[in-house]
């Protein structure tokens, strides 16, 4: 923009919900200066203010005008200004206050170039932003709100790069009996045991444990950088909270009045510790674990796999 328009300073700002604002950048003379993140709170005749307020350009071609209201805004001096807002998706992120040292710059031809511009960037925003939403919408299982089988697979490829992976464990976890579950309280009451399955996990397993919904009642605990003994730590963990706690279902087709269940799980789990990890081998020895290792030696349980088993 400043190489477009007349300008010998932009300044950019995000915005939050309470119109507190944080600076991000600051380019002077064509040349970024190296500014710490530095969050303010606008006063009321910021005209700064008043462009998020009513989401709309604002110029500005006299000091006077508008410089006395702007002291945290600025670190550089000023005489001429335009406010931009950047309103995405119906709310203003970001503000651009671009300055010139002359007065009288911003004429109105400029401001109406400056108002097509904007137009069309703000719609190229909100394509990609609803773009980027589609595609996260895209990697998330509706039911659950956990990654699903896509959000996985993409998981497992920024894992196979990163270049301070030195080993890899995974959990596969499979509900015991949940067919019954569905067969005498309904699919709905099914529904609500995998919703509040996924809140328990997400809630009380570490932000490093990556889990995915990988086919019905069946789910995938990515565990990078995890030994063998620390994986079934957390697998032992996954077991007790489904265990430990019956679930409440609401929706039963038996009964209008909320009942708990008891529900197990059986999980298997396999570490690799070669740097050209097969994550598809890694899943299927942790997948054959669970069903061979802890369904058909009784369930709720956890199997540690074994290669070659």
């Amino acid at each position: 923009m400043i190489e477009i328009f007349p300008a010998e300073a932009l300044s950019y700002f995000t915005v939050d919900e309470e119109h507190n604002v944080l600076r991000k950048r600051v380019i002077l003379n064509k040349k970024e200066i190296d500014v710490q993140d530095e969050a303010f709170t606008l006063g009321e005749k910021s005209v700064l203010k008043q462009a998020i307020t009513e989401n709309q350009i604002f110029y500005r071609n006299y000091a006077k005008d508008w410089k006395n209201d702007c002291e945290n805004e600025l670190l550089y001096n000023a005489e001429s200004a335009v406010i931009i807002p950047i309103s995405v998706l119906d709310g203003v992120q970001g503000i651009i206050l671009m300055t010139h040292n002359a007065r009288s710059i911003y004429d109105e031809m400029i401001i109406s170039l400056l108002k097509v511009f904007h137009k069309y960037f703000i719609i190229a925003m909100d394509n990609a932003l609803h773009y980027e939403q589609l595609e996260i919408n895209a990697e998330m299982d509706f039911l659950t709100q956990l990654p699903n089988l896509k959000g996985l697979a993409k998981k497992l490829g920024s894992v196979k790069q990163e270049k301070t992976l030195t080993q890899l464990s995974l959990i596969v976890m499979d509900l015991d009996f949940f067919k019954r579950i569905n067969d005498t309280h309904g699919h709905q009451s099914g529904n609500e045991v995998l919703k509040e399955l996924s809140q328990r996990l997400k809630t009380n397993l570490a932000k490093d444990n990556y889990i995915a919904r990988f086919d019905g009642e069946e789910f995938i605990i990515l565990l990078p950088n995890y030994s063998q003994t620390s994986a079934v730590d957390v697998a032992e963990k996954i077991r007790h909270l489904i265990g430990d706690t019956p679930f409440a279902i609401r929706e039963s087709i038996k009964s209008s009045d909320e009942k708990s269940i008891s529900v197990t799980a059986s999980l298997g789990v396999a570490t690799s510790t070669n740097n050209d990890t097969d994550i598809e081998e890694l899943i299927q020895l942790a997948d054959r674990a669970m069903y061979i290792g802890s369904k058909q030696q009784g369930r709720n349980r956890v199997t540690v796999a074994q290669k070659g088993s």
